[in-house]
């Protein structure tokens, strides 16, 4: 759940209420198979790094190198922007998401038109808030 949630930081659908606050959840264990897809993608990278000792794990379980530096890891855009913000990986990509798909939403409703826009996110924000 954590790695699929990382997509959804910063989102503005989620941020106003306007998205279903279990989709994640959904989208991980809501279809089937969908774990073992997950595990099946994720797998070859969790190898990679338990032949190098920086994790372990069996089945489910990951036990990271806390003393390691994985911020070296991540894509050098990512890096710049937590020594500029001094925030953690979580705020930096939040703030990622978020540039992205501010335009995005603005975008949809230009080519969607205004009142159809409005339509729906009251269904969207309806949806939402029945589910909280």
């Amino acid at each position: 759940e954590t790695i699929s949630s990382l997509s959804y930081m910063g989102d503005p659908r989620l941020d106003v209420g306007g998205e279903d606050p279990d989709k994640i959840r959904k989208l991980v264990h809501g279809n089937p198979g969908q774990l073992d897809r997950f595990k099946k993608l994720y797998q070859p990278c969790l190898e990679s790094f338990a032949q190098e000792d920086l994790l372990h794990y069996n089945g489910d379980r990951i036990q990271w190198d806390s003393s390691y530096k994985w911020e070296n890891r991540l894509p050098m855009a990512l890096q710049t922007q937590l020594l500029q913000s001094q925030n953690n990986v979580a705020a930096c990509l939040r703030d990622i998401v978020r540039k992205t798909s501010n335009p995005q939403s603005i975008k949809g409703v230009v080519t969607a038109g205004i009142g159809k826009s409005t339509r729906y996110a009251f269904a969207k924000l309806s949806k939402g808030l029945l589910r909280r």
